[in-house]
């Protein structure tokens, strides 16, 4: 059985206000800097004389997403690491759109994993013994106990000197051939919408659709603007600050 301590651990939730018309904006940058959030809540108040308004801006934006969802997917595939440093899929993949990846049910903790994010950047947290085999540049992971029992490798796909030929790529892709298949969801996005990808032959791959949900809630209480909300009596220093 576990045991859990008796004190909770602090922990801090903060809210930004912002606005949309705004370039300078925060709201993009937290989204793209987050790559494998799996979902975004957009919550908007209707107050007073701009309900109606904007409560048909909100309609204009359901008709305009039901459109976009048509084409929302992502993949499930089964395949070898290595088929990322094919040039022609990897250019399809990164061109002319944002592209997304990682490892399918993999325990972070005790298992080999995988993300590709959209920079291009491949990261592979392996075990000691999968890191030796490889012979990989790498570090020991810092978040894993006892040291050096499990390390973090670092690829950049989209370095200039990533190609066919040079060294060090052929050193990679010898060392990831040598890794098992892998299963992993990936999806590509331009202009905000997910894009069909086209596999090799012979990668194993299903496509599922991406269903968005809505909710209204009628009364709601919200805070007044600006305000910071301390809650540390009751949620051991978790502090909800809200501004703009």
């Amino acid at each position: 059985m576990a045991h859990f301590p008796h004190e909770s651990i602090g922990s801090g939730l903060q809210v930004n206000f912002s606005s949309f018309s705004n370039e300078k904006s925060s709201h993009e940058k937290i989204i793209n800097n987050h790559p494998f959030n799996s979902q975004c809540e957009l919550i908007i108040p209707l107050v007073g004389n701009d309900k109606k308004r904007l409560e048909e801006k909100i309609e204009e934006m359901k008709k305009r997403n039901e459109l976009k969802e048509e084409n929302h997917c992502y993949f499930q595939v089964f395949s070898s690491l290595s088929i990322f440093l094919n040039s022609q899929f990897s250019n399809s993949l990164f061109k002319d759109g944002q592209f997304f990846a990682f490892s399918h049910r993999s325990l972070v903790d005790s298992q080999n994993s995988f993300t590709l994010l959209p920079n291009g950047m491949l990261n592979l947290s392996l075990d000691k013994n999968s890191f030796q085999q490889l012979g990989l540049d790498g570090k020991p992971s810092s978040f894993f106990p006892p040291k050096d029992s499990r390390y973090d490798v670092q690829i950049n796909l989209l370095s200039p000197k990533f190609v066919e030929g040079n060294a060090y790529y052929e050193r990679v892709k010898k060392s990831l051939d040598r890794l098992s298949n892998v299963k992993y969801f990936c999806m590509k996005v331009k202009d905000g919408v997910s894009s069909s990808i086209s596999f090799p032959k012979d990668v194993e791959n299903s496509k599922f659709s991406i269903v968005s949900s809505k909710n209204q809630f009628k009364s709601a209480m919200i805070p007044t603007l600006p305000v910071v909300i301390c809650l540390s009596q009751r949620l051991s220093h978790a502090c909800l600050s809200i501004t703009y």
